[in-house]
């Protein structure tokens, strides 16, 4: 659902993207910089997709494990020298 409402151009949920995820993925890009905006959503749609694989979640992506440590360090790499997650 949430893949047909990015592609959609009406609809509540395209408005609702729009209105509060847009302004968040700002917010972030604004306190870690450009990059953070991209990561974050890179580490979301892989979420979000893994969530969605079911049964196939394990042999595509491997242990759960993997793909936190993965975000952390993917997240890590665009914020500010120092910063922590």
């Amino acid at each position: 659902m949430l893949l047909r409402e990015l592609v959609a151009e009406e609809g509540p949920g395209h408005v609702l993207l729009l209105e509060r995820v847009v302004p968040l993925l700002d917010m972030v890009a604004t306190f870690f910089g450009p990059s953070s905006r991209s990561a974050l959503l890179m580490v979301a749609s892989n979420a979000l997709l893994s969530a969605a694989a079911g049964a196939l979640r394990e042999p595509i992506w491997g242990p759960q494990g993997d793909s936190a440590l993965l975000a952390r360090r993917m997240l890590a790499s665009v914020l500010p020298r120092g910063g922590a997650l």
